[in-house]
């Protein structure tokens, strides 16, 4: 579970970066004012979105392992450096906030959180996941995308953000 907990935590920090950094850059392409703070999981969500599809792009070129998440570890410490008063601002805020919310509401959060983690524990539900989710994420993380690939499961054929993001999370090659 602690091995989950630090994977989670490293991909909400990348996420979390990447969506505050698409979120200045599309105010700055539209020319508004970008004051307000989005809700933390519409933030991270939207990092993910980026995340995902620079997955995407170099899945075509590269496996997607240890480089890949090394190029998006990458981005995301640019986007950082780029935008550290932002992310500060926006960190201090989320701080705050925590702070000041009831300690019920923290220790709910903590018992779902925890829940959570030991349900990830626990073997997939899906019948689905051994016959080609698993071995779909292992293609990607393997080898770039591969010709042909769908003549031997027509599922393998689908080409998902989220197995990206998975191959990417899953840390396969530590």
């Amino acid at each position: 579970m602690i091995a989950t907990l630090a994977a989670w935590t490293f991909a909400t920090a990348i996420c979390h970066t990447l969506g505050l950094a698409a979120r200045r850059m599309l105010a700055r392409l539209f020319g508004t004012e970008d004051d307000a703070t989005l809700p933390f999981a519409i933030q991270a969500l939207l990092g993910m979105a980026v995340a995902s599809a620079f997955m995407s792009v170099l899945s075509f070129i590269l496996p997607i392992g240890k480089v890949a998440v090394l190029l998006l570890a990458g981005a995301a410490l640019f986007a950082s450096i780029a935008f550290r008063g932002a992310l500060a601002r926006d960190l201090a805020e989320r701080r705050r906030h925590l702070r000041e919310s009831a300690p019920e509401a923290r220790a709910l959060f903590i018992l779902g959180l925890g829940l959570i983690l030991w349900c990830a524990a626990l073997p997939p539900l899906w019948l689905d996941t051994g016959t080609y989710h698993t071995p779909l994420i292992r293609w990607t993380e393997e080898h770039p995308v591969v010709p042909g690939l769908a003549n031997l499961h027509h599922n393998y054929g689908f080409n998902s953000h989220w197995n990206l993001l998975c191959a990417a999370f899953g840390f396969s090659f530590l």
